[in-house]
């Protein structure tokens, strides 16, 4: 991209939305995706959990991530993360566990935006099999559970942790806690729209994700 951008005799402009895996990034890369003309990079970090994030299959280094936040600050690189909520196994405890890290990370780092997201088994995947067999899904009749994936609120699983309203709390604690107020009050807005989306346009905006993320 850097040497397109020196051909066409202008900077291309792009940014890493659909989330970064952090153990593949360090400070040669970061640099040379500023450089080439990324603005903002998005962090699928998920949890702050060590131990949910076993459960998730994530192999992720705590102190990488909090290395290369501090590069991408250091670069003034503009960063989003990704986070999650509602994941089973997750109890008040390492939810709380979860939070602070996130806390952590946004100080030591330039941080503009928290995704927080209530974990979604989306259909067919090992999530959704796992939460079939150990009765966790909230509506286990629906054969497409993954229909109000872009509602940030919805997840569809219970556990003997939590509720669909608790984990709903968490999770708009958790945006609330990590946003600023006039970006928290955005995405509760943007959040009312996509709740009463029309099912077809949802399913549209689906198939161009499964497509191309």
């Amino acid at each position: 991209l850097k040497d397109l951008s020196r051909i066409l005799g202008r900077k291309i402009l792009w940014s890493a939305s659909n989330g970064l895996r952090v153990d593949t990034l360090d400070e040669l890369l970061m640099k040379k995706m500023k450089e080439s003309g990324c603005y903002t990079a998005t962090l699928a970090i998920e949890h702050g959990d060590p131990a949910i994030l076993e459960k998730m299959n994530k192999k992720l280094d705590m102190a990488k991530v909090e290395e290369v936040v501090k590069i991408a600050g250091k670069l003034k690189l503009n960063t989003q993360v990704f986070y999650m909520v509602g994941y089973p196994g997750e109890t008040k405890e390492s939810f709380r566990k979860s939070l602070r890290f996130a806390q952590h990370i946004r100080e030591i780092g330039e941080i503009g935006k928290f995704w927080v997201y209530t974990t979604n088994p989306n259909a067919g995947s090992q999530l959704a099999q796992y939460c079939r067999e150990h009765d966790y899904l909230a509506n286990p009749e629906n054969s497409d559970i993954d229909t109000r994936i872009l509602d940030r609120d919805y997840g569809g699983i219970v556990t003997e942790d939590f509720d669909e309203e608790e984990v709903k709390r968490r999770r708009r604690y958790m945006e609330r806690k990590l946003n600023s107020p006039w970006l928290t009050v955005a995405l509760r807005y943007q959040a009312i729209i996509l709740k009463f989306m029309p099912y077809k346009i949802i399913r549209l905006l689906q198939r161009i994700q499964r497509r191309f993320v």
